[in-house]
């Protein structure tokens, strides 16, 4: 793959400012991959990115399984012929939707700005790094990749869909969170479902001899945003949200709508139950013979116990190695680390500095990258 101009300018300058070898493959890894517009709807693009991965590591003697799911591609490489190493490094390939521009990575002092310089292609930059310079130990280590294409959108064929064909490890390490050195100790579970409202078409001018679909619709959501002003007043400062991200209804002015629908995304924390949520929406709304709910897709919260050996120790080599004291954080998203956490794989989701995510302006500050690189090398090579 050709390097980016972007990259070019950066070796030139990184010889003028003494940069690390291992910041400049970094650099570079990050450069190659951001400059591919793997967006999660582009399947092949994924595909190739994936199978360029598997040329990076041909030569280090490595065991390489794709698997396809719902046409999401997914690599599993592993140093052993197993699906159940004692590691599993995970990232996700896919990004979301943004101009051409932002597939062109831009350098700036220490930070480059590019779609999945942070989310997540910093990861795997950070991977392909590992397994070169670890070359030599790879034989006697019990360790592996796993890299998907969908969790932009769920995950729900990519780790999810990975585990339960058997895929498993004791640990996993995913830096899709915990950002600037934070533990990520709680992530929200999320909760999608859809409220249909049934009417009564009629025209405009006699809406008396009908029944408004959008008016129905619109009294329901009252009542659902009600529950939650309640619901955020018990649980505190980490408290459980819903937000009306489609609304649909309705075919013309002139006429009194006889369907309409909304599309709501649900966040909650750890201690609620997204079916204790949906059991208690549907009680809500039951009075109302022209109102349904369905729920279109769900993920569990999750709490980690950074008590465990693998979180203290990634703790004790930070704090050790670069002076660095690791925080902790409560996430108000979601990621793939849900799966992990689901079957009780303790997971840790920590990520060095970078920014703006899913924005025009997101970055990753290289110098830390290559920091947070040599601590995730000397955790891996202790575990």
């Amino acid at each position: 793959m050709k390097l980016s101009i972007f990259f070019l300018i950066f070796l030139t300058a990184s010889a003028a400012y003494g940069n690390s070898p291992q910041q400049e493959k970094l650099t570079q890894y990050l450069s190659n991959l951001v400059s591919m517009p793997t967006e999660t709807a582009d399947k092949e693009e994924n595909g190739r990115a994936l199978r360029w991965v598997e040329s990076e590591l041909s030569t280090l003697g490595l065991y390489f399984k794709h698997e396809t799911f719902e046409g999401h591609p997914t690599l599993v490489v592993t140093t052993k012929k197993t699906i159940t190493p004692d590691l599993f490094l995970v990232a996700h390939m896919d990004v979301v939707p943004a101009s051409t521009a932002l597939y062109q990575p831009r350098i700036e002092g220490s930070k480059m700005y590019g779609r999945g310089a942070y989310d997540m292609k910093m990861a795997i930059a950070c991977y392909l790094l590992l397994l070169h310079e670890l070359k030599d130990q790879l034989p006697r280590m019990n360790i592996g990749l796993m890299l998907t294409s969908d969790e932009e959108i769920g995950g729900m064929n990519g780790v999810k869909r990975l585990l339960e064909a058997g895929y498993s490890s004791k640990v996993a390490f995913l830096p899709d969170g915990g950002f600037d050195w934070k533990f990520e100790e709680s992530a929200k579970g999320v909760l999608q479902v859809k409220i249909t409202a049934k009417g009564v078409a009629a025209h405009s001018s006699r809406p008396w001899l009908g029944k408004n679909a959008i008016e129905i619709l619109m009294k329901a959501l009252g009542e659902v945003q009600g529950y939650f002003e309640k619901e955020k007043i018990r649980y505190g400062t980490y408290f459980p949200t819903v937000n009306v991200g489609v609304i649909e209804g309705g075919k013309s002015a002139n006429q009194v709508p006889d369907d309409a629908e909304a599309k709501l995304d649900i966040r909650y924390p750890p201690g609620m139950k997204g079916n204790a949520i949906y059991s208690s929406l549907v009680e809500l709304l039951r009075k109302d013979p022209h109102i349904s709910i369905e729920i279109t897709a769900e993920g569990s919260p999750y709490q980690a116990d950074l008590q465990l050996a693998p979180f203290l120790k990634f703790q004790e080599i930070a704090k050790r190695q670069k002076g660095i004291e690791i925080g902790k954080i409560r996430s108000y998203g979601s990621s793939d680390a849900r799966f992990f956490c689901e079957r009780n794989i303790p997971v840790l989701v920590i990520a060095p500095k970078g920014g703006d995510i899913h924005s025009d302006n997101e970055w990753i500050d290289l110098e830390d990258l290559t920091r947070f690189y040599n601590v995730l090398k000397l955790w891996v090579i202790g575990s």
